[in-house]
Formats: structure tokens, C-alpha cells, sequence
């Protein structure tokens, strides 16, 4: 078997406070027309935004090794179908679990081993 060469790491990337983000893809699939989910960070490491149906707010922390920390989570009430439901608990849940942030281009990512969101900037 062949050594692989060691990948030297990369220095830690600033995470992207005072920012809001759309949520373009997971998975590299294109969000259905009319699901919306957002992401802004204030300075205060506080994220806000729209989940899908509800709207949320928690403590967003950057922690080492370019990773999330999410605190408890805030959400208003609405009920909504249940395919927006579901996706609305799985942004969540990706969001809660720990995940890797990383900037591509002008793109935010945030990744778990089973879900990869891509946001573009602004909304």
C-alpha cells in the first residue's frame, strides 16, 4: 500500500460574523421552490434566521478545527406541511450537531458526515 502524503492543515479560516447567509443546497441539490432557510451570525456569536417554516435564534459559537457549537435553540410555533416540517428538523439538526463550516468562494458551508448545506451571501 502507498503512503499518502501528509496534507499539511490549512490555518483556521475566520468564521463570518456580522454575515447572513441563504440556504442555496443540501446535498448539492437545489432547495424546492418556496422552502427558504437563512443563517445570519451577529458579532455576538448569536445565529438567527428562517428554518424553513419557523423562525429560530441560538448561540453559534466557532470552536476549534473550523467547527459549530449551537446552543439551545429558540423557534416560534407554526406548524407547516410535513415535507417542510421534516426539513426544518434536519436544518436543525445539522446545525446542533457539531458540524464543519468552511468558505468556498464567496459560499458558506456547513458539513456533517450525512449533510452538506451550501449558503450563498445575503438573502
Amino acid at each position: 500500500a502507498q503512503q499518502q502524503p501528509q496534507k499539511i492543515p490549512e490555518p483556521e479560516k475566520t468564521f463570518p460574523t456580522g454575515s447572513s447567509w441563504t440556504l442555496r443546497e443540501v446535498n448539492t441539490k437545489r432547495l424546492d421552490a418556496g422552502l427558504e432557510a437563512t443563517l445570519t451570525i451577529d458579532s455576538n456569536n448569536r445565529g438567527t434566521g428562517i428554518s424553513g417554516c419557523n423562525t429560530w435564534a441560538s448561540p453559534l459559537i466557532p470552536v476549534p478545527g473550523q467547527r459549530l457549537a449551537m446552543g439551545a435553540i429558540a423557534l416560534t410555533k407554526k406548524a407547516c406541511a410535513p415535507a417542510i416540517m421534516a426539513f426544518e428538523q434536519n436544518f436543525l439538526l445539522t446545525l446542533h450537531s457539531g458540524p464543519y463550516w468552511d468558505i468556498e468562494g464567496s459560499d458558506l458551508i456547513i458539513k456533517t458526515p450525512n449533510t452538506t448545506l451550501r449558503f450563498s451571501r445575503g438573502y
